[in-house]
C-alpha cells in the first residue's frame, strides 16, 4: 500500500488519474490487516489488495464528485452497495479515480484535468471510466472499479493493455452509485 501511495505521489500530477486520495484512512487499514494476516485472520479473498473507484461510486466520508464542481461539497454519508461488498472481501479501497465531467464522455475535465495514460502521456485513456484504468497501469493500485454504460470500462481497459468488464445489467446492485443512464449502468472491475 505505502508503494501504491509512493508511484501516485510520483506520477499522479501528471497522469491525474487520482482525484482523492485517503492515504491516512488506507494506510491505518493496511497495517490492521497485517495485524490480523500475521495472527491467521483473513477477512476474504481480497484481504488487504488496494482498490480505487471512479468518482460516482460512493465512500462514506469522501467526497463523490463526479467530476464536477456541481458535486464539490457533496461527502458521501454511507459507502455505496459495492463498496460494502469489496470491503466484506477485504479489500482496501485507497481512493477515488477521475473521470469524464458528469460521465459525459468525450473532452477534457475542466477541473481535474485530462487522464494521460501512464506509458505514454501523450495519449488519453479512453472513456468516462479512464482514471480508474489509468490508476491500475500505473501501479497505483491492483484493481479499480468504474462504470459502464456505453463501454467506459472495456474502453478504457483497452486502451491501457488491461482487462475491463461490463457485468449483466442488474447483477450488482448500484445503491449509493450515481447514474447516468439507469437501464444501462453497470459497476465493474478494471
Amino acid at each position: 500500500v505505502e508503494g501504491c501511495f509512493a508511484r501516485i505521489e510520483r506520477s499522479n500530477e501528471a497522469c491525474k488519474a487520482m482525484i482523492f486520495v485517503g492515504r491516512d484512512a488506507a494506510l491505518d487499514d493496511a497495517r490492521m490487516m497485517e495485524v490480523e494476516l500475521r495472527s491467521g485472520r483473513s477477512r476474504g479473498p481480497l484481504h488487504g489488495i488496494p482498490i480505487a473507484v471512479k468518482d460516482v461510486i460512493n465512500v462514506k466520508g469522501w467526497p463523490t464528485t463526479s467530476g464536477s464542481r456541481l458535486f464539490q461539497d457533496h461527502v458521501a454519508a454511507d459507502d455505496a452497495a459495492c463498496i460494502k461488498n469489496l470491503r466484506a472481501a477485504g479489500a482496501l479501497i485507497i481512493g477515488k479515480t477521475n473521470l469524464h465531467e458528469l460521465t459525459a464522455g468525450g473532452h477534457e475535465n475542466p477541473w481535474f484535468g485530462k487522464v494521460r495514460h501512464p506509458r505514454d502521456p501523450s495519449r488519453g485513456t479512453g472513456g468516462t471510466s479512464s482514471g480508474s484504468a489509468a490508476a491500475v497501469a500505473a501501479g497505483y493500485c491492483v484493481a479499480a472499479l468504474g462504470t459502464d454504460t456505453g463501454g467506459s470500462n472495456r474502453s478504457t481497459a483497452a486502451a491501457t493493455g488491461l482487462f475491463g468488464f461490463k457485468p449483466t445489467n442488474g447483477a450488482f446492485d448500484r445503491a449509493g452509485v450515481r447514474p447516468t443512464a439507469p437501464t444501462l449502468d453497470t459497476i465493474g472491475p478494471i
